[in-house]
C-alpha cells in the first residue's frame, strides 16, 4: 500500500493540498479523490476479506492522517511543491508511525497472494457497500 500511495498518489502529483481543503483556495478545487480511492480498497476488502494483509483500521488511519497535516507525505499539491518548502526536511513521514501499529492493522485473515490470484469484484450495485 506504501508503495501505490507514494508512486501513483504523491509522487505523480495529486494535489493533497487543494483537493483535501488544506490550503485556503478556490472551493472548486476540493475533492475526496483520494478517499473514494481509499473506499474501492475498502469494498475489494468487503468482497475478498482474506486478500489482504491489512484490515480497515489501516485506511481508516492513513485517511485520517491525509487530513490530520501532521505528516509531510500529504502535505503539498506535487513533488516540487514538497521539496520547494523542504517538507521531507521539516516533517516526518507517515509510514514508519504506521509501521510501529502494524499489529493493530493486521488482518487475521488474511491468506496470502495464492488463494485469490487476480481479484475479479462484482460491480453489481447489491455488492458495493
Amino acid at each position: 500500500m506504501k508503495i501505490l500511495i507514494e508512486k501513483e498518489w504523491i509522487s505523480m502529483g495529486h494535489k493533497f493540498s487543494q483537493r483535501c481543503g488544506h490550503l485556503d483556495g478556490d472551493s472548486k478545487e476540493v475533492s475526496p479523490i483520494f478517499t473514494q480511492f481509499l473506499d474501492c480498497i475498502w469494498q475489494l476488502m468487503e468482497q475478498f476479506p482474506c486478500a489482504f494483509e491489512f484490515n480497515e483500521n489501516f485506511l481508516l488511519e492513513i485517511h485520517d492522517h491525509v487530513f490530520s497535516c501532521q505528516f509531510g507525505n500529504f502535505l503539498g499539491n506535487c513533488q516540487k511543491d514538497r521539496e520547494d518548502l523542504r517538507i521531507y526536511e521539516k516533517t516526518h513521514s507517515v509510514w514508519p508511525f504506521l509501521v510501529q501499529r502494524k499489529p493493530d492493522f493486521r488482518n487475521p485473515l488474511y491468506k496470502g497472494f495464492t488463494v485469490y490470484g487476480v481479484l475479479n469484484p462484482s460491480t453489481v450495485p447489491y455488492n458495493i457497500q
